[in-house]
């Protein structure tokens, strides 16, 4: 019954894909090629993200020390119109 249902779907029946074959060995070959560039290219993303992740940091603080100066220079200011000084 399988058998009859690999046929009609066209699935492969029984095939014994040899080990030594040439061309099985030249393609694993460039998959192993492949997947060395793709292991160089993510750990290169890596250090690209985490040099990003610090100039982030940096840029945050200092923007936040700036908006703290500036919202107290405007309190300031807003306290001399209003004669608190």
């Amino acid at each position: 019954m399988r058998r009859e249902v690999k046929r009609r779907t066209g699935a492969r029946v029984g095939r014994r894909v040899d080990v030594n074959d040439r061309s099985l060995v030249a393609g694993l070959a460039k998959l192993e090629a492949g997947f060395e560039y793709v292991q160089r290219d993510v750990s290169d993303l890596k250090t690209e993200l985490r040099s990003l992740r610090s100039e982030v940091r940096a840029d945050f603080r200092l923007l936040f020390g700036t908006i703290l100066t500036m919202s107290a220079g405007m309190v300031t200011l807003i306290a001399k119109a209003f004669g608190a000084f």
